[in-house]
């Protein structure tokens, strides 16, 4: 048995079965096993026979009739066959005769979401993880039905269960970020993800989910950073050049906000608008920005006061005091001497 599990488990049923096959002496070979039995059922539905591996279950059964492998086994040969509603069925029996067994609630799932019916899959695994709640492939499958039944906080919380067990698994880690992200729980996702890279630092998806999660938080720099990572694990990764170029851009982009802020507060101070060489000469503005910054200024970019700096800030509060400083001295009619309204302050 040992030689052909080492087969099996090499990738290597064929051979496994070649060995199932052999018949030493002294052994009788009109009584295998139950564990003989298991495992040749098991080699045949590897080898894709499935109707040969439930004969072998079913052998099995006549043994022991709530034997959890083989009444899984059963519901895993009819899923081969394509036979999803049967299988839900059968499994659905096998869970009521036998005790909680992990293969037999994951391979319902499966009959049930084949069969199309999500809300019956959930259910089962939810029954599943009451009854084996330290099994960590059940809490992941559970965080995947949720996904695609787009129910979010409940794959959420499936997924934070799965890694309460298996803190390192990189894709359960990769999948609760992507989770969070569709929770516009960006930093949440890029905490995920930062785990991700430490447990695996050679997966260019880890990286690469990272630089998204950068992209989203507003750190077009870092990101950068972590798809050229990505890249230099694997060159053709497609996901990790997108973002490598969306970076780019993104990062240009807030340059040229940046120039565009600083632009504006000079127009402040020197109360005219700026020309390119006030931007080139005054604020240092490298050459190939100028245009794209004029651009700007001339459509009034917005700024986002949550992601200034407080050095920034300050800058901001200071330029507008003098922006309205200037205006009063031009003080249009209609502003009393008494102070400013809110509809003074439109009307500079």
């Amino acid at each position: 048995m040992r030689r052909a599990r080492l087969r099996l488990a090499a990738g290597r049923p064929d051979l496994a079965l070649e060995v199932l096959e052999q018949r030493p002496e002294g052994t009788n070979p009109a009584e295998p096993t139950t564990g003989l039995l298991l495992l040749r059922a098991e080699v045949l539905t590897a080898l894709e026979r499935p109707s040969e591996a439930r004969a072998v279950y079913e052998e099995v059964l006549a043994r022991d009739a709530k034997s959890p492998v083989a009444l899984a086994g059963v519901g895993r040969t009819m899923l081969d066959e394509g036979r999803h509603a049967e299988a839900a069925d059968h499994l659905r029996r096998a869970v009521a005769k036998g005790p909680p067994y992990e293969a037999t609630y994951l391979l319902l799932a499966e009959a049930e979401s084949g069969a199309g019916h999500l809300d019956r899959a959930e259910e089962a695994l939810r029954q599943g993880t009451t009854a084996l709640p330290k099994s960590a492939p059940l809490w992941v499958r559970l965080g995947e039905v949720g996904i695609a039944r787009q129910n979010w906080a409940g794959a959420a919380t499936a997924f934070q269960h799965a890694l309460a067990l298996t803190p390192d698994a990189v894709p359960t880690l990769l999948r609760a970020g992507f989770v969070a992200d569709r929770l516009e729980h960006p930093n949440e996702a890029l905490a995920l993800y930062e785990r991700a890279t430490e447990s695996e630092p050679q997966n260019p998806q880890a990286w690469t989910s990272r630089g998204l999660a950068l992209l989203a938080t507003g750190r077009p720099a870092d990101a950068a950073a972590s798809f050229d990572r990505a890249l230099a694990l694997d060159a053709d990764f497609a996901a990790a050049k997108s973002g490598r170029k969306l970076a780019t851009e993104k990062t240009r982009d807030q340059q040229v906000q940046k120039y565009g802020r600083e632009a504006l507060l000079l127009e402040a101070r020197v109360n005219r608008p700026v020309a390119k060489n006030d931007l080139f000469v005054t604020l240092h503005v490298p050459y190939e920005f100028l245009e794209p910054v004029l651009a700007a200024i001339g459509h009034s970019p917005a700024i986002a006061l949550d992601r200034l700096s407080a050095e920034e800030v300050r800058e901001l509060e200071s330029g507008s005091y003098q922006l309205i400083t200037a205006a009063l001295e031009r003080r249009p009619p209609g502003i009393e001497h008494r102070g400013l309204t809110l509809a003074d302050v439109a009307v500079l």
